[in-house]
């Protein structure tokens, strides 16, 4: 991603008018909140609307590149520096390490990262600290990157624990998995079959103008990710976000399973429902939508009520009883429909 003098985006990008160091302020706080045990999903909920797409793709990006970031940081200064003000030196370091992949030219990742520092009660102390620090990277980037090179954490930006049980238990392909695990993942949506079938809804993309491709028997990929609300279909239910991986799970379950009589089915730790809606979607089948978040059970009835689905969906934990709350979906028509029925 390209950027203008004033280190904001370009005015086609749906950030252009946030300056860069508030996203990178909102990206490292992503990153200290995950560091800190909170799964990202939350820590981006926490993040003001206006800011959340691109805090969101740069804290994504620094997550992937931590562990790189993390052991330039420790060769940069082998102190680290409080949580906010360390959070914020590695996301900059993960963003602008490898030039050709950096979402923005590097001396301005950099200065805006001081200036992110400055405007942050939690770093603003150690501003200093980072602009030497960034600066000493861009002057000797080469044989810092080269110096890392050789820690497996660095190199593979996974847990060297990870790293040695891949080499273990696959051997000949250890590289490839870990290289792929490093790539950002497509946009997938998975097509609700009783609303189309999955040569339909490419035909609707194409006509569209929207570069697609099938991926197993429900999957479509988007050549290019957009906003959900952008996608034809997401709003009224007829596709939904989910990996191509996570879609096998459905399938699979159904397949083992006897149709003779009505399926009860549950699901644990079911947030943010993409699985439960998946099994309505193939099957007529009462399902329980069990998850220990009661946040994340809301979005497992924004996910039903969006495809026009229905479930029982409780919250709790191993001290405390499971919570049901009401909920209701829209009517849908009985009887199993097959994949590529409609109901309209």
């Amino acid at each position: 991603m390209a950027t203008t003098s004033s280190g904001r985006a370009p005015s086609g990008d749906t950030s252009s008018s946030i300056p860069l160091w508030r996203l990178l302020q909102a990206a490292a706080g992503v990153v200290a909140a995950v560091r800190g045990g909170q799964s990202g999903t939350a820590a981006l909920a926490e993040v003001d609307g206006p800011l959340r797409p691109g805090a969101q793709a740069l804290a994504f990006q620094a997550l992937r590149q931590l562990g790189r970031a993390e052991a330039l940081r420790r060769d940069l200064a082998s102190r680290p520096p409080p949580a906010q003000a360390d959070a914020l030196l590695c996301t900059a370091l993960a963003l602008c390490w490898r030039e050709a992949d950096a979402p923005y030219e590097v001396f301005t990742l950099v200065d805006q990262a001081v200036e992110a520092a400055k405007r942050s009660a939690g770093a603003k102390a150690q501003a200093s600290f980072i602009n030497a620090c960034l600066r000493r990277f861009l002057r000797e980037r080469e044989a810092l990157v080269a110096a890392t090179d050789a820690n497996p954490e660095a190199r593979w930006n996974h847990p060297r624990w990870w790293v040695e049980r891949l080499k273990k238990d696959h051997p000949t392909q250890w590289e490839r998995i870990l290289d792929t695990n490093n790539r950002q993942a497509p946009m997938t949506l998975r097509v609700n079959p009783r609303r189309y079938t999955q040569a339909q809804y490419l035909g609707e993309l194409q006509a569209g103008g929207i570069a697609a491709s099938a991926v197993g028997d429900y999957g479509v990929i988007l050549e290019r990710p957009r906003p959900v609300h952008d996608v034809p279909g997401f709003d009224s239910g007829a596709v939904s976000v989910q990996d191509a991986a996570a879609q096998l799970a459905a399938p699979l379950l159904l397949d083992g399973l006897s149709h003779s009589a009505p399926l009860r089915i549950l699901d644990a730790c079911a947030a943010p429902g993409g699985k439960t809606a998946h099994i309505l979607e193939l099957a007529d089948a009462h399902v329980i939508a069990l998850d220990i978040d009661p946040a994340r059970c809301e979005r497992i009835h924004d996910n039903l009520r969006r495809q026009g689905l229905q479930a029982h969906v409780l919250t709790g934990d191993a001290g405390q009883p499971a919570r049901a709350r009401p909920f209701t979906a829209p009517k849908r028509s009985k009887g199993r429909c097959r994949p590529g029925q409609s109901e309209r």
